[in-house]
């Protein structure tokens, strides 16, 4: 028989793991939004073209909304 404190114990780890995941998982959104932004700065300044920084930006913004929505109805 377990006993209910060896029980809490694992139901606690097990919440901070699903925590710990979202996390990263949230961390690592942040980071790519980052990233695509500072390559479109890159980009525009590359090409000369301020529409190639607008491009990139608008582009990652409606990538990382179907991301966030194709998450949503995953679950």
């Amino acid at each position: 028989m377990v006993s209910p404190m060896k029980s809490a114990l694992t139901r606690n780890a097990s919440e901070q793991n699903d925590k710990r995941a979202a996390n990263l998982r949230t961390a690592a959104l942040l980071g790519s939004i980052a990233l695509v932004f500072f390559a479109g700065i890159v980009a525009a300044q590359y090409s000369g073209s301020a529409t190639v920084g607008i491009g990139a930006v608008g582009l990652a913004i409606v990538a990382f909304l179907v991301i966030a929505v194709w998450r949503n109805l995953r679950k």
